[in-house]
């Protein structure tokens, strides 16, 4: 790793009537002397510190530009769950799919589905699959914290 990555974990608690935010709770150095070799290990230091619920870390790096997403999911009791990324647009068009009530409607918007898949793979490459630095588990899966 060449810069450390800088870390801020945010918590997401009740603000208001109705609202509910992530606030931030703590701010980390990942660099080559860092505690953290894995998920896991970043997991259970929020839980042992901060207890369960859902978590966004967002990452800054020198030399690149702004913040990113590093780890968004929930943290529980007996482990952690990190979040799928998906494509909001394609699972709206299957939402769409389903109550669509002609054959004419349903064939269209599969051919819309087929081409926002085929768009996303051309522009697939670039994108960072999970935390940067980290060894990293499966998303959308119950993972215990002594998975190292």
């Amino acid at each position: 790793m060449r810069h450390p990555i800088k870390l801020q974990i945010k918590q997401r608690r009740p603000f208001g009537n109705d609202w509910v935010r992530f606030w931030p709770v703590d701010k980390i150095l990942l660099d080559n002397g860092s505690i953290f070799k894995t998920e896991a290990q970043l997991c259970l230091y929020i839980y042992k510190n901060f207890g369960v619920g859902r978590y966004q870390i967002l990452a800054w790096q020198k030399k690149y530009e702004g913040f990113w997403l590093f780890w968004l999911g929930d943290i529980v009791e007996n482990g952690f769950v990190r979040d799928i990324k998906k494509n909001k647009e394609v699972e709206k068009l299957k939402g769409e799919f389903h109550r669509a009530k002609t054959f004419d409607e349903k064939s269209v918007i599969e051919e819309e589905i087929n081409m926002e898949k085929n768009f996303e793979e051309l522009t697939k490459g670039g994108t960072r699959r999970g935390p940067l630095g980290l060894k990293t588990f499966r998303p959308g899966q119950l993972h215990h914290y002594e998975e190292y």
